[in-house]
């Protein structure tokens, strides 16, 4: 199922175009795990994300969607929205309450940048972070934990979140 971007991009207000995106990227967690359920159920399980190799792509490929894992697999790469609506599943799996978060810059500039949120809570913070070594463990470029944890506490609803970034650990280039 393909997310039509325009659904999501129309407006000017920032705050409503990271609500509708928010919701938009549900819908893609939803379908990326069903996509694991699938893919386990066939006897091919779906790696890790930070495992699998995918990169950033810093061209982009023309298209009018996000793309769900197995898109992502079969491109080798992705986005932001992409990366983190297979990261929230991933870890919706393992037991970790995440939600997508949607960033804009400071400047009121309109380039958003989708993140994970993953609830600020003592045992979710500590199965967040297991699960990030171990799926990381022997991957190139991780020599230890994941650069994707973070010390940033943000506050959504009145609930504390800390922030993933799984596009800047796959090669995103420059500075949110």
């Amino acid at each position: 199922m393909a997310l039509r971007l325009e659904r999501v991009i129309d407006g000017d207000n920032p705050r409503e175009i990271a609500r509708l995106t928010a919701a938009a990227m549900n819908g893609l967690v939803a379908e990326n795990l069903a996509q694991i359920d699938i893919s386990a159920s066939r006897g091919k399980p779906i790696p890790p994300l930070y495992a699998c190799g995918v990169r950033y792509l810093t061209v982009l490929v023309p298209r009018r969607a996000w793309w769900s894992i197995w898109e992502v697999l079969e491109v080798g790469g992705g986005i932001c929205e992409d990366f983190a609506c297979w990261r929230i599943a991933e870890l919706g799996k393992a037991g970790v309450e995440a939600r997508p978060m949607v960033y804009f810059p400071e400047d009121g500039g309109r380039m958003m940048h989708a993140l994970v949120g993953v609830l600020n809570t003592p045992e979710n913070v500590k199965r967040w972070k297991d699960l990030t070594i171990e799926q990381c463990k022997g991957v190139d470029g991780f020599p230890g934990p994941a650069p994707a944890i973070s010390t940033t506490v943000v506050m959504h609803k009145g609930r504390p979140f800390k922030i993933e970034d799984p596009s800047r650990t796959l090669g995103m280039p420059g500075k949110v």
